[in-house]
């Protein structure tokens, strides 16, 4: 089998075995919120459990992530495809330990923490598909007109998961303020938003260093934002609108 089937099977996998329909409906257990992976806030009868909301936020952040690399696979993009699988990577962790505090703080019968779960497998599965799609990244599959359009349908699948428009979810954004010493996962986001604006052109880690505030000061003088180099409130309310 030549490289482009080899590449055109990672794909085929990743969106039809990752994100197949019947595959998600096995790991939803009713009932669920609007959107688990859209860190919805209740169900119909209970509010979610911090640990339980933030499963949710981080299976967002995941499927959120996979989108990201989807596009920088498309792109031939290296550094914006190694700082999503990162991210992922991040989320499917968050998202299986807050599923774990869940069940063990579980006070609603078991429905919170199986709520939970379903937000975990969700990030285990975009981290599987994300681990396939970063295969074949910077490949020439990036030309081959079967293989963008299994990217294509990918980001369509991501996009109906996370409540979003199909061409519009692929920008990730920090949700908080971030600066050095804040969470590896909000340094992740703001990273690979810089990284997909064209201000840093380095693989992100999670970590808040030089290269990350000299291209967070590039955004804010960019925006005619104060140069703080790192997230403030103001600063927060233009990358929500990039």
């Amino acid at each position: 089998m030549n490289r482009i089937k080899l590449l055109k099977a990672a794909v085929v996998s990743s969106s039809l075995f990752i994100f197949a329909a019947p595959a998600l409906a096995a790991v939803a257990p009713p009932p669920v919120p609007t959107s688990i992976a859209n860190g919805a806030q209740t169900t119909s009868n209970q509010t979610l459990s911090i640990h339980a909301e933030a499963a949710g936020d981080a299976a967002h952040d995941a499927l959120n992530g996979l989108a990201a690399l989807a596009v920088a696979a498309k792109n031939g993009d290296k550094v914006a495809a190694a700082t999503a699988l990162a991210l992922v990577k991040d989320a499917a962790a968050r998202a299986k330990a807050s599923a774990a505090l869940a069940t063990k703080n579980d006070t609603t019968g078991g429905q919170d923490s199986a709520i939970a779960q379903a937000s975990a497998d969700r990030a285990q599965k975009a981290l599987e598909g994300a681990l396939q799609v970063y295969q074949y990244v910077g490949m020439a599959a990036a030309n081959d007109a079967a293989t963008n359009t299994q990217l294509s349908n990918l980001l369509m699948t991501i996009a109906t998961l996370t409540n979003q428009t199909p061409g519009k979810n692929n920008t990730v954004r920090p949700r908080s303020q971030v600066r050095a010493g804040s969470s590896k996962s909000e340094v992740l986001k703001l990273q690979l938003f810089l990284i997909q604006k064209g201000y840093l052109r380095v693989s992100g880690s999670g970590s808040f260093g030089p290269a990350t505030t000299a291209a967070l000061k590039a955004f804010q003088k960019a925006k005619g934002l104060s140069q703080t180099g790192s997230v403030g409130p103001s600063t927060l309310i233009k990358i929500a609108t990039e």
